[in-house]
C-alpha cells in the first residue's frame, strides 16, 4: 500500500512479500517496518553514511524498476531504504 501526499509518499509492505527486491535481501530480520526515502543522489546518501561509519545492509543497488538502492537498519531494528529513481532506467531487466 502506497501513500501519497503532494511529493511524499509512504509505503507499507507485507513482512515477507513473494518478490524479495535485492535491497530487501537484509543480513538480519526487521521488526517488520520498513521507511523508504526518496532522495536525489542516493550514492551520496550512502557515501555520508560511510563517513559516519553506520554500517549499512549492502551497497547500491540497481533493481528493475529504475530505482538504485540501499537501507541500513536502526537500533530498534526498524530499515529505512534511501532510493534514487534513474530515468529512462526501468527497462532495464536484471538476470
Amino acid at each position: 500500500v502506497h501513500l501519497r501526499i503532494g511529493t511524499q509518499e509512504l509505503g507499507f509492505l507485507k513482512p515477507n512479500p513473494p518478490q524479495r527486491l535485492p535491497v530487501f535481501r537484509h543480513a538480519r530480520p526487521s521488526s517488520g517496518l520498513t521507511l523508504a526515502f526518496e532522495v536525489p543522489d542516493v550514492s551520496a546518501v550512502y557515501r555520508q553514511f560511510q563517513r559516519w561509519k553506520i554500517e549499512t545492509l549492502g551497497m547500491p543497488e540497481m533493481s528493475g524498476k529504475g530505482e538504485m538502492a540501499f537501507s541500513v537498519m536502526d537500533p530498534a531494528g526498524m530499515i529505512l531504504n534511501f532510493v534514487e529513481h534513474i530515468p529512462g532506467m526501468s527497462d532495464i531487466v536484471e538476470l
